[in-house]
């Protein structure tokens, strides 16, 4: 989203815009340095954030800020920071009331725009970066030394950013990196609460910003500094951590994609080492039961197992799973299909004959099952798709997503070989269990004899008035003009979200008075219940009822109300909203 600096207010949420506003008065903004045209700031709140951008010729062709803000293209800390750059500066004017005319807003009330001094020469205070390339390497490294010997956040960030210096990275170095940065987050006993979670994971975020380059120019620095982070986060998830947002969790998630990265390149020892790595992991029973990281080490090994010995090395891994969860039985049923389709992928490289057998082995497993129907009906084989299909409902008569499934094959064989018989007996089946979607109820409505369709349709609504659908029965009357019906299913228990989605149906084929009538009713017997919330609801239906009634009226109902309930004073705040 391109912005122009000098009009940058048409181009954001007035909301947005109010709360930058805010931000830049209160002297948020901070730090700000326009290096050619790119810009950095921090804007200093109850969290700080880093605001960058980019401008060419007074436009922002590009922002970004370190906040978790996702409801909009621009945050109020970029608009703080764009308030910044244009130097705008509010006059407190206090608008004349004018007839017809709001007030205006605080943003309106700016009368003067004054360009801020950016030039770097004149400017008292010297930018960060100019400082830096200005200074001596014997200063810096002092200022470094002096500084880490009182942070030790900065040592370890130091540290992990140059270790690429070294001989060759060492896991272990890196594992009391993050055990020390993690010290400084956690509580007296050791806890990683929420708040420090997040803080934590944006720092070994930083402390990983080099990987992408590492995987090209220092691999084994990579390597080890993604083992680190993977097996640390998973330790500390049984120490102790608060990971509602997510963030901590996603350390891990990002390392792996990074050893993903890295076993991509062609690099054989590099190759070999994750390999055996995500091997020797995987048969950790700790990255199961936090985040399932397991099959994540599997997306990395799949690729990699490209020889007989790397895929027995991998089927011996793979079937000691097995062994280690054969007396859990969801366990079982889960995992025996991932490690099928697995091997499944491994012998389809590597041995094609012995991955059909694989197949054949595994027919019963859903996944091989489907594929197996969906060869033998686009291959026109009706007969072993129906078989397969016919066997699955048998196989899997307690999992009703996967029965529902295979009648489905059933159903469509049913219509491609044109049996209407065997189309319609499953049609009625799908309407007749399970939830009801008028997708079912087209489906039944196509195959049912036309004659006998219109009694067929009074039987379904009658039989649905006892039961729980009480929507899908409102379709069905719409669909098929049951326009009195529809009335009196309406009538008998008025509630707005029903009137609204189906009162136009009843105002144009029965009449406005009917209409007006359950309104009417849904707003008195919801009235017999008291709150803040209920009331909005009710005002909210007679919204709704408005285009259909006369002004008259609709003021002789609020008025009704009133009197009937004087004592209630925030019903009364709410009408008079209306």
């Amino acid at each position: 989203m391109v912005i122009e600096l000098n009009n940058f207010e048409s181009y954001i949420n007035g909301k947005i815009l109010k709360r930058g506003l805010d931000y830049w008065e209160s002297g948020a903004v901070e730090d700000l340095e326009n290096d050619g045209g790119k810009v950095e700031a921090w804007v200093i709140g109850t969290e700080e954030y880093k605001v960058e951008l980019e401008l060419e010729k007074d436009k922002v062709t590009w922002h970004s800020c370190t906040c978790p803000y996702d409801m909009g293209p621009v945050c109020k800390h970029v608009v703080a920071v764009l308030f910044e750059l244009s130097g705008l500066e509010k006059e407190e004017v206090k608008p004349k009331k004018r007839r017809g005319r709001p007030p205006k807003s605080s943003v309106e009330k700016i009368k003067t725009r004054q360009k801020k001094k950016t030039d770097n020469k004149k400017s008292k205070k010297p930018q960060f970066k100019t400082l830096i390339k200005e200074l001596g390497e014997e200063e810096l490294r002092q200022f470094i030394m002096d500084l880490a010997s009182h942070d030790r956040n900065v040592k370890n960030r130091f540290m992990a950013f140059f270790s690429y210096k070294w001989s060759k990275g060492s896991k272990e170095d890196y594992k009391v990196i993050f055990r020390n940065t993690l010290r400084s987050y956690t509580g007296r006993y050791g806890f990683l609460d929420y708040s420090n979670s997040i803080r934590f994971s944006r720092e070994i975020v930083g402390m990983m910003s080099d990987v992408p380059q590492w995987i090209k120019t220092s691999p084994y620095n990579a390597l080890a500094l993604c083992q680190a982070v993977v097996e640390e986060v998973h330790k500390v998830y049984e120490e102790g951590v608060d990971d509602s947002s997510g963030d901590f969790g996603g350390l891990s998630y990002i390392a792996l994609d990074y050893l993903k990265q890295l076993s991509g390149e062609n690099n054989p020892e590099v190759q070999e080492d994750i390999f055996n790595y995500c091997i020797s992991e995987s048969k950790n029973k700790v990255y199961s039961d936090y985040g399932d990281g397991w099959h994540e080490f599997m997306g990395i090994v799949i690729p990699l197992t490209d020889t007989l010995e790397r895929k027995n090395q991998l089927f011996e891994s793979l079937d000691e799973k097995l062994k280690r969860i054969e007396n859990n039985t969801w366990s079982k049923q889960y995992y025996s299909e991932k490690i099928a389709k697995i091997k499944f992928k491994v012998l389809e490289r590597l041995l094609p004959e012995e991955a059909d057998e694989l197949k054949r082995q595994n027919i019963r497993l859903p996944s091989f099952r489907q594929e197996a129907i969906a060869n033998a009906f686009e291959n026109k084989d009706y007969g072993t798709a129906r078989e397969l299909a016919a066997q699955g409902i048998l196989d899997d008569k307690e999992k009703a997503g996967l029965v529902k499934q295979w009648k489905m094959w059933l159903y469509e064989i049913a219509v491609i070989t044109e049996d209407e018989k065997a189309a319609l007996k499953l049609a009625k089946d799908f309407f007749e269990t399970g939830h009801k979607t008028m997708e079912d109820y087209h489906r039944l409505k196509k195959h049912f004899p036309k004659d006998k369709w219109d009694k067929e349709v009074i039987r379904i609504l009658k039989k649905l008035s006892k039961g729980w659908a009480y929507g899908i029965a409102n379709d069905i009357c719409v669909e098929e003009q049951k326009w009195d019906i529809l009335k009196k299913k309406l009538a008998t228990n008025p509630r707005f979200s029903s009137l609204k989605m189906y009162g136009k149906y009843i105002a144009a084929n029965i009449g406005k008075d009917e209409l007006i009538e359950m309104y009417e009713k849904a707003v008195w017997s919801s009235l017999v219940q008291t709150g803040r919330n209920i009331y909005r609801e009710v005002c909210q239906g007679i919204r709704q009822m408005k285009p259909f009634s006369t002004k008259k009226h609709y003021n002789e109902l609020i008025t009704a109300i009133k009197e009937e309930y004087p004592r209630r004073p925030a019903l009364w705040d709410e009408l008079n909203k209306l």
